[in-house]
């Protein structure tokens, strides 16, 4: 990230062993537009499906992601809301 140019690092002053790191001014531009990014998405499937849908495909999206996880042994406890 540093050789990109998102992060500064820099040693801490109070102890040596330690490293400040920092986001650059391209690293803030870049949030931005990574965040307007994800709320238009946010509001392109909002405009699109009611909230019953978007809850139905959280639910559908937790139960992928537990299954695929480190403890697939989980997938279907998550509290049906």
């Amino acid at each position: 990230m540093e050789a990109s140019g998102l992060i500064t690092t820099k040693r801490d002053p109070r102890d040596g062993r330690q490293r400040i790191i920092a986001p650059t001014a391209k690293a803030r531009e870049l949030q931005k537009a990574v965040r307007a990014y994800i709320d238009n998405q946010q509001k392109a499937m909002e405009r699109q499906f009611d909230h019953r849908d978007l809850a139905a495909f959280d639910r559908v999206l937790a139960y992928f992601t537990t299954l695929n996880s480190d403890d697939p042994s989980q997938a279907g406890k998550e509290s049906r809301s």
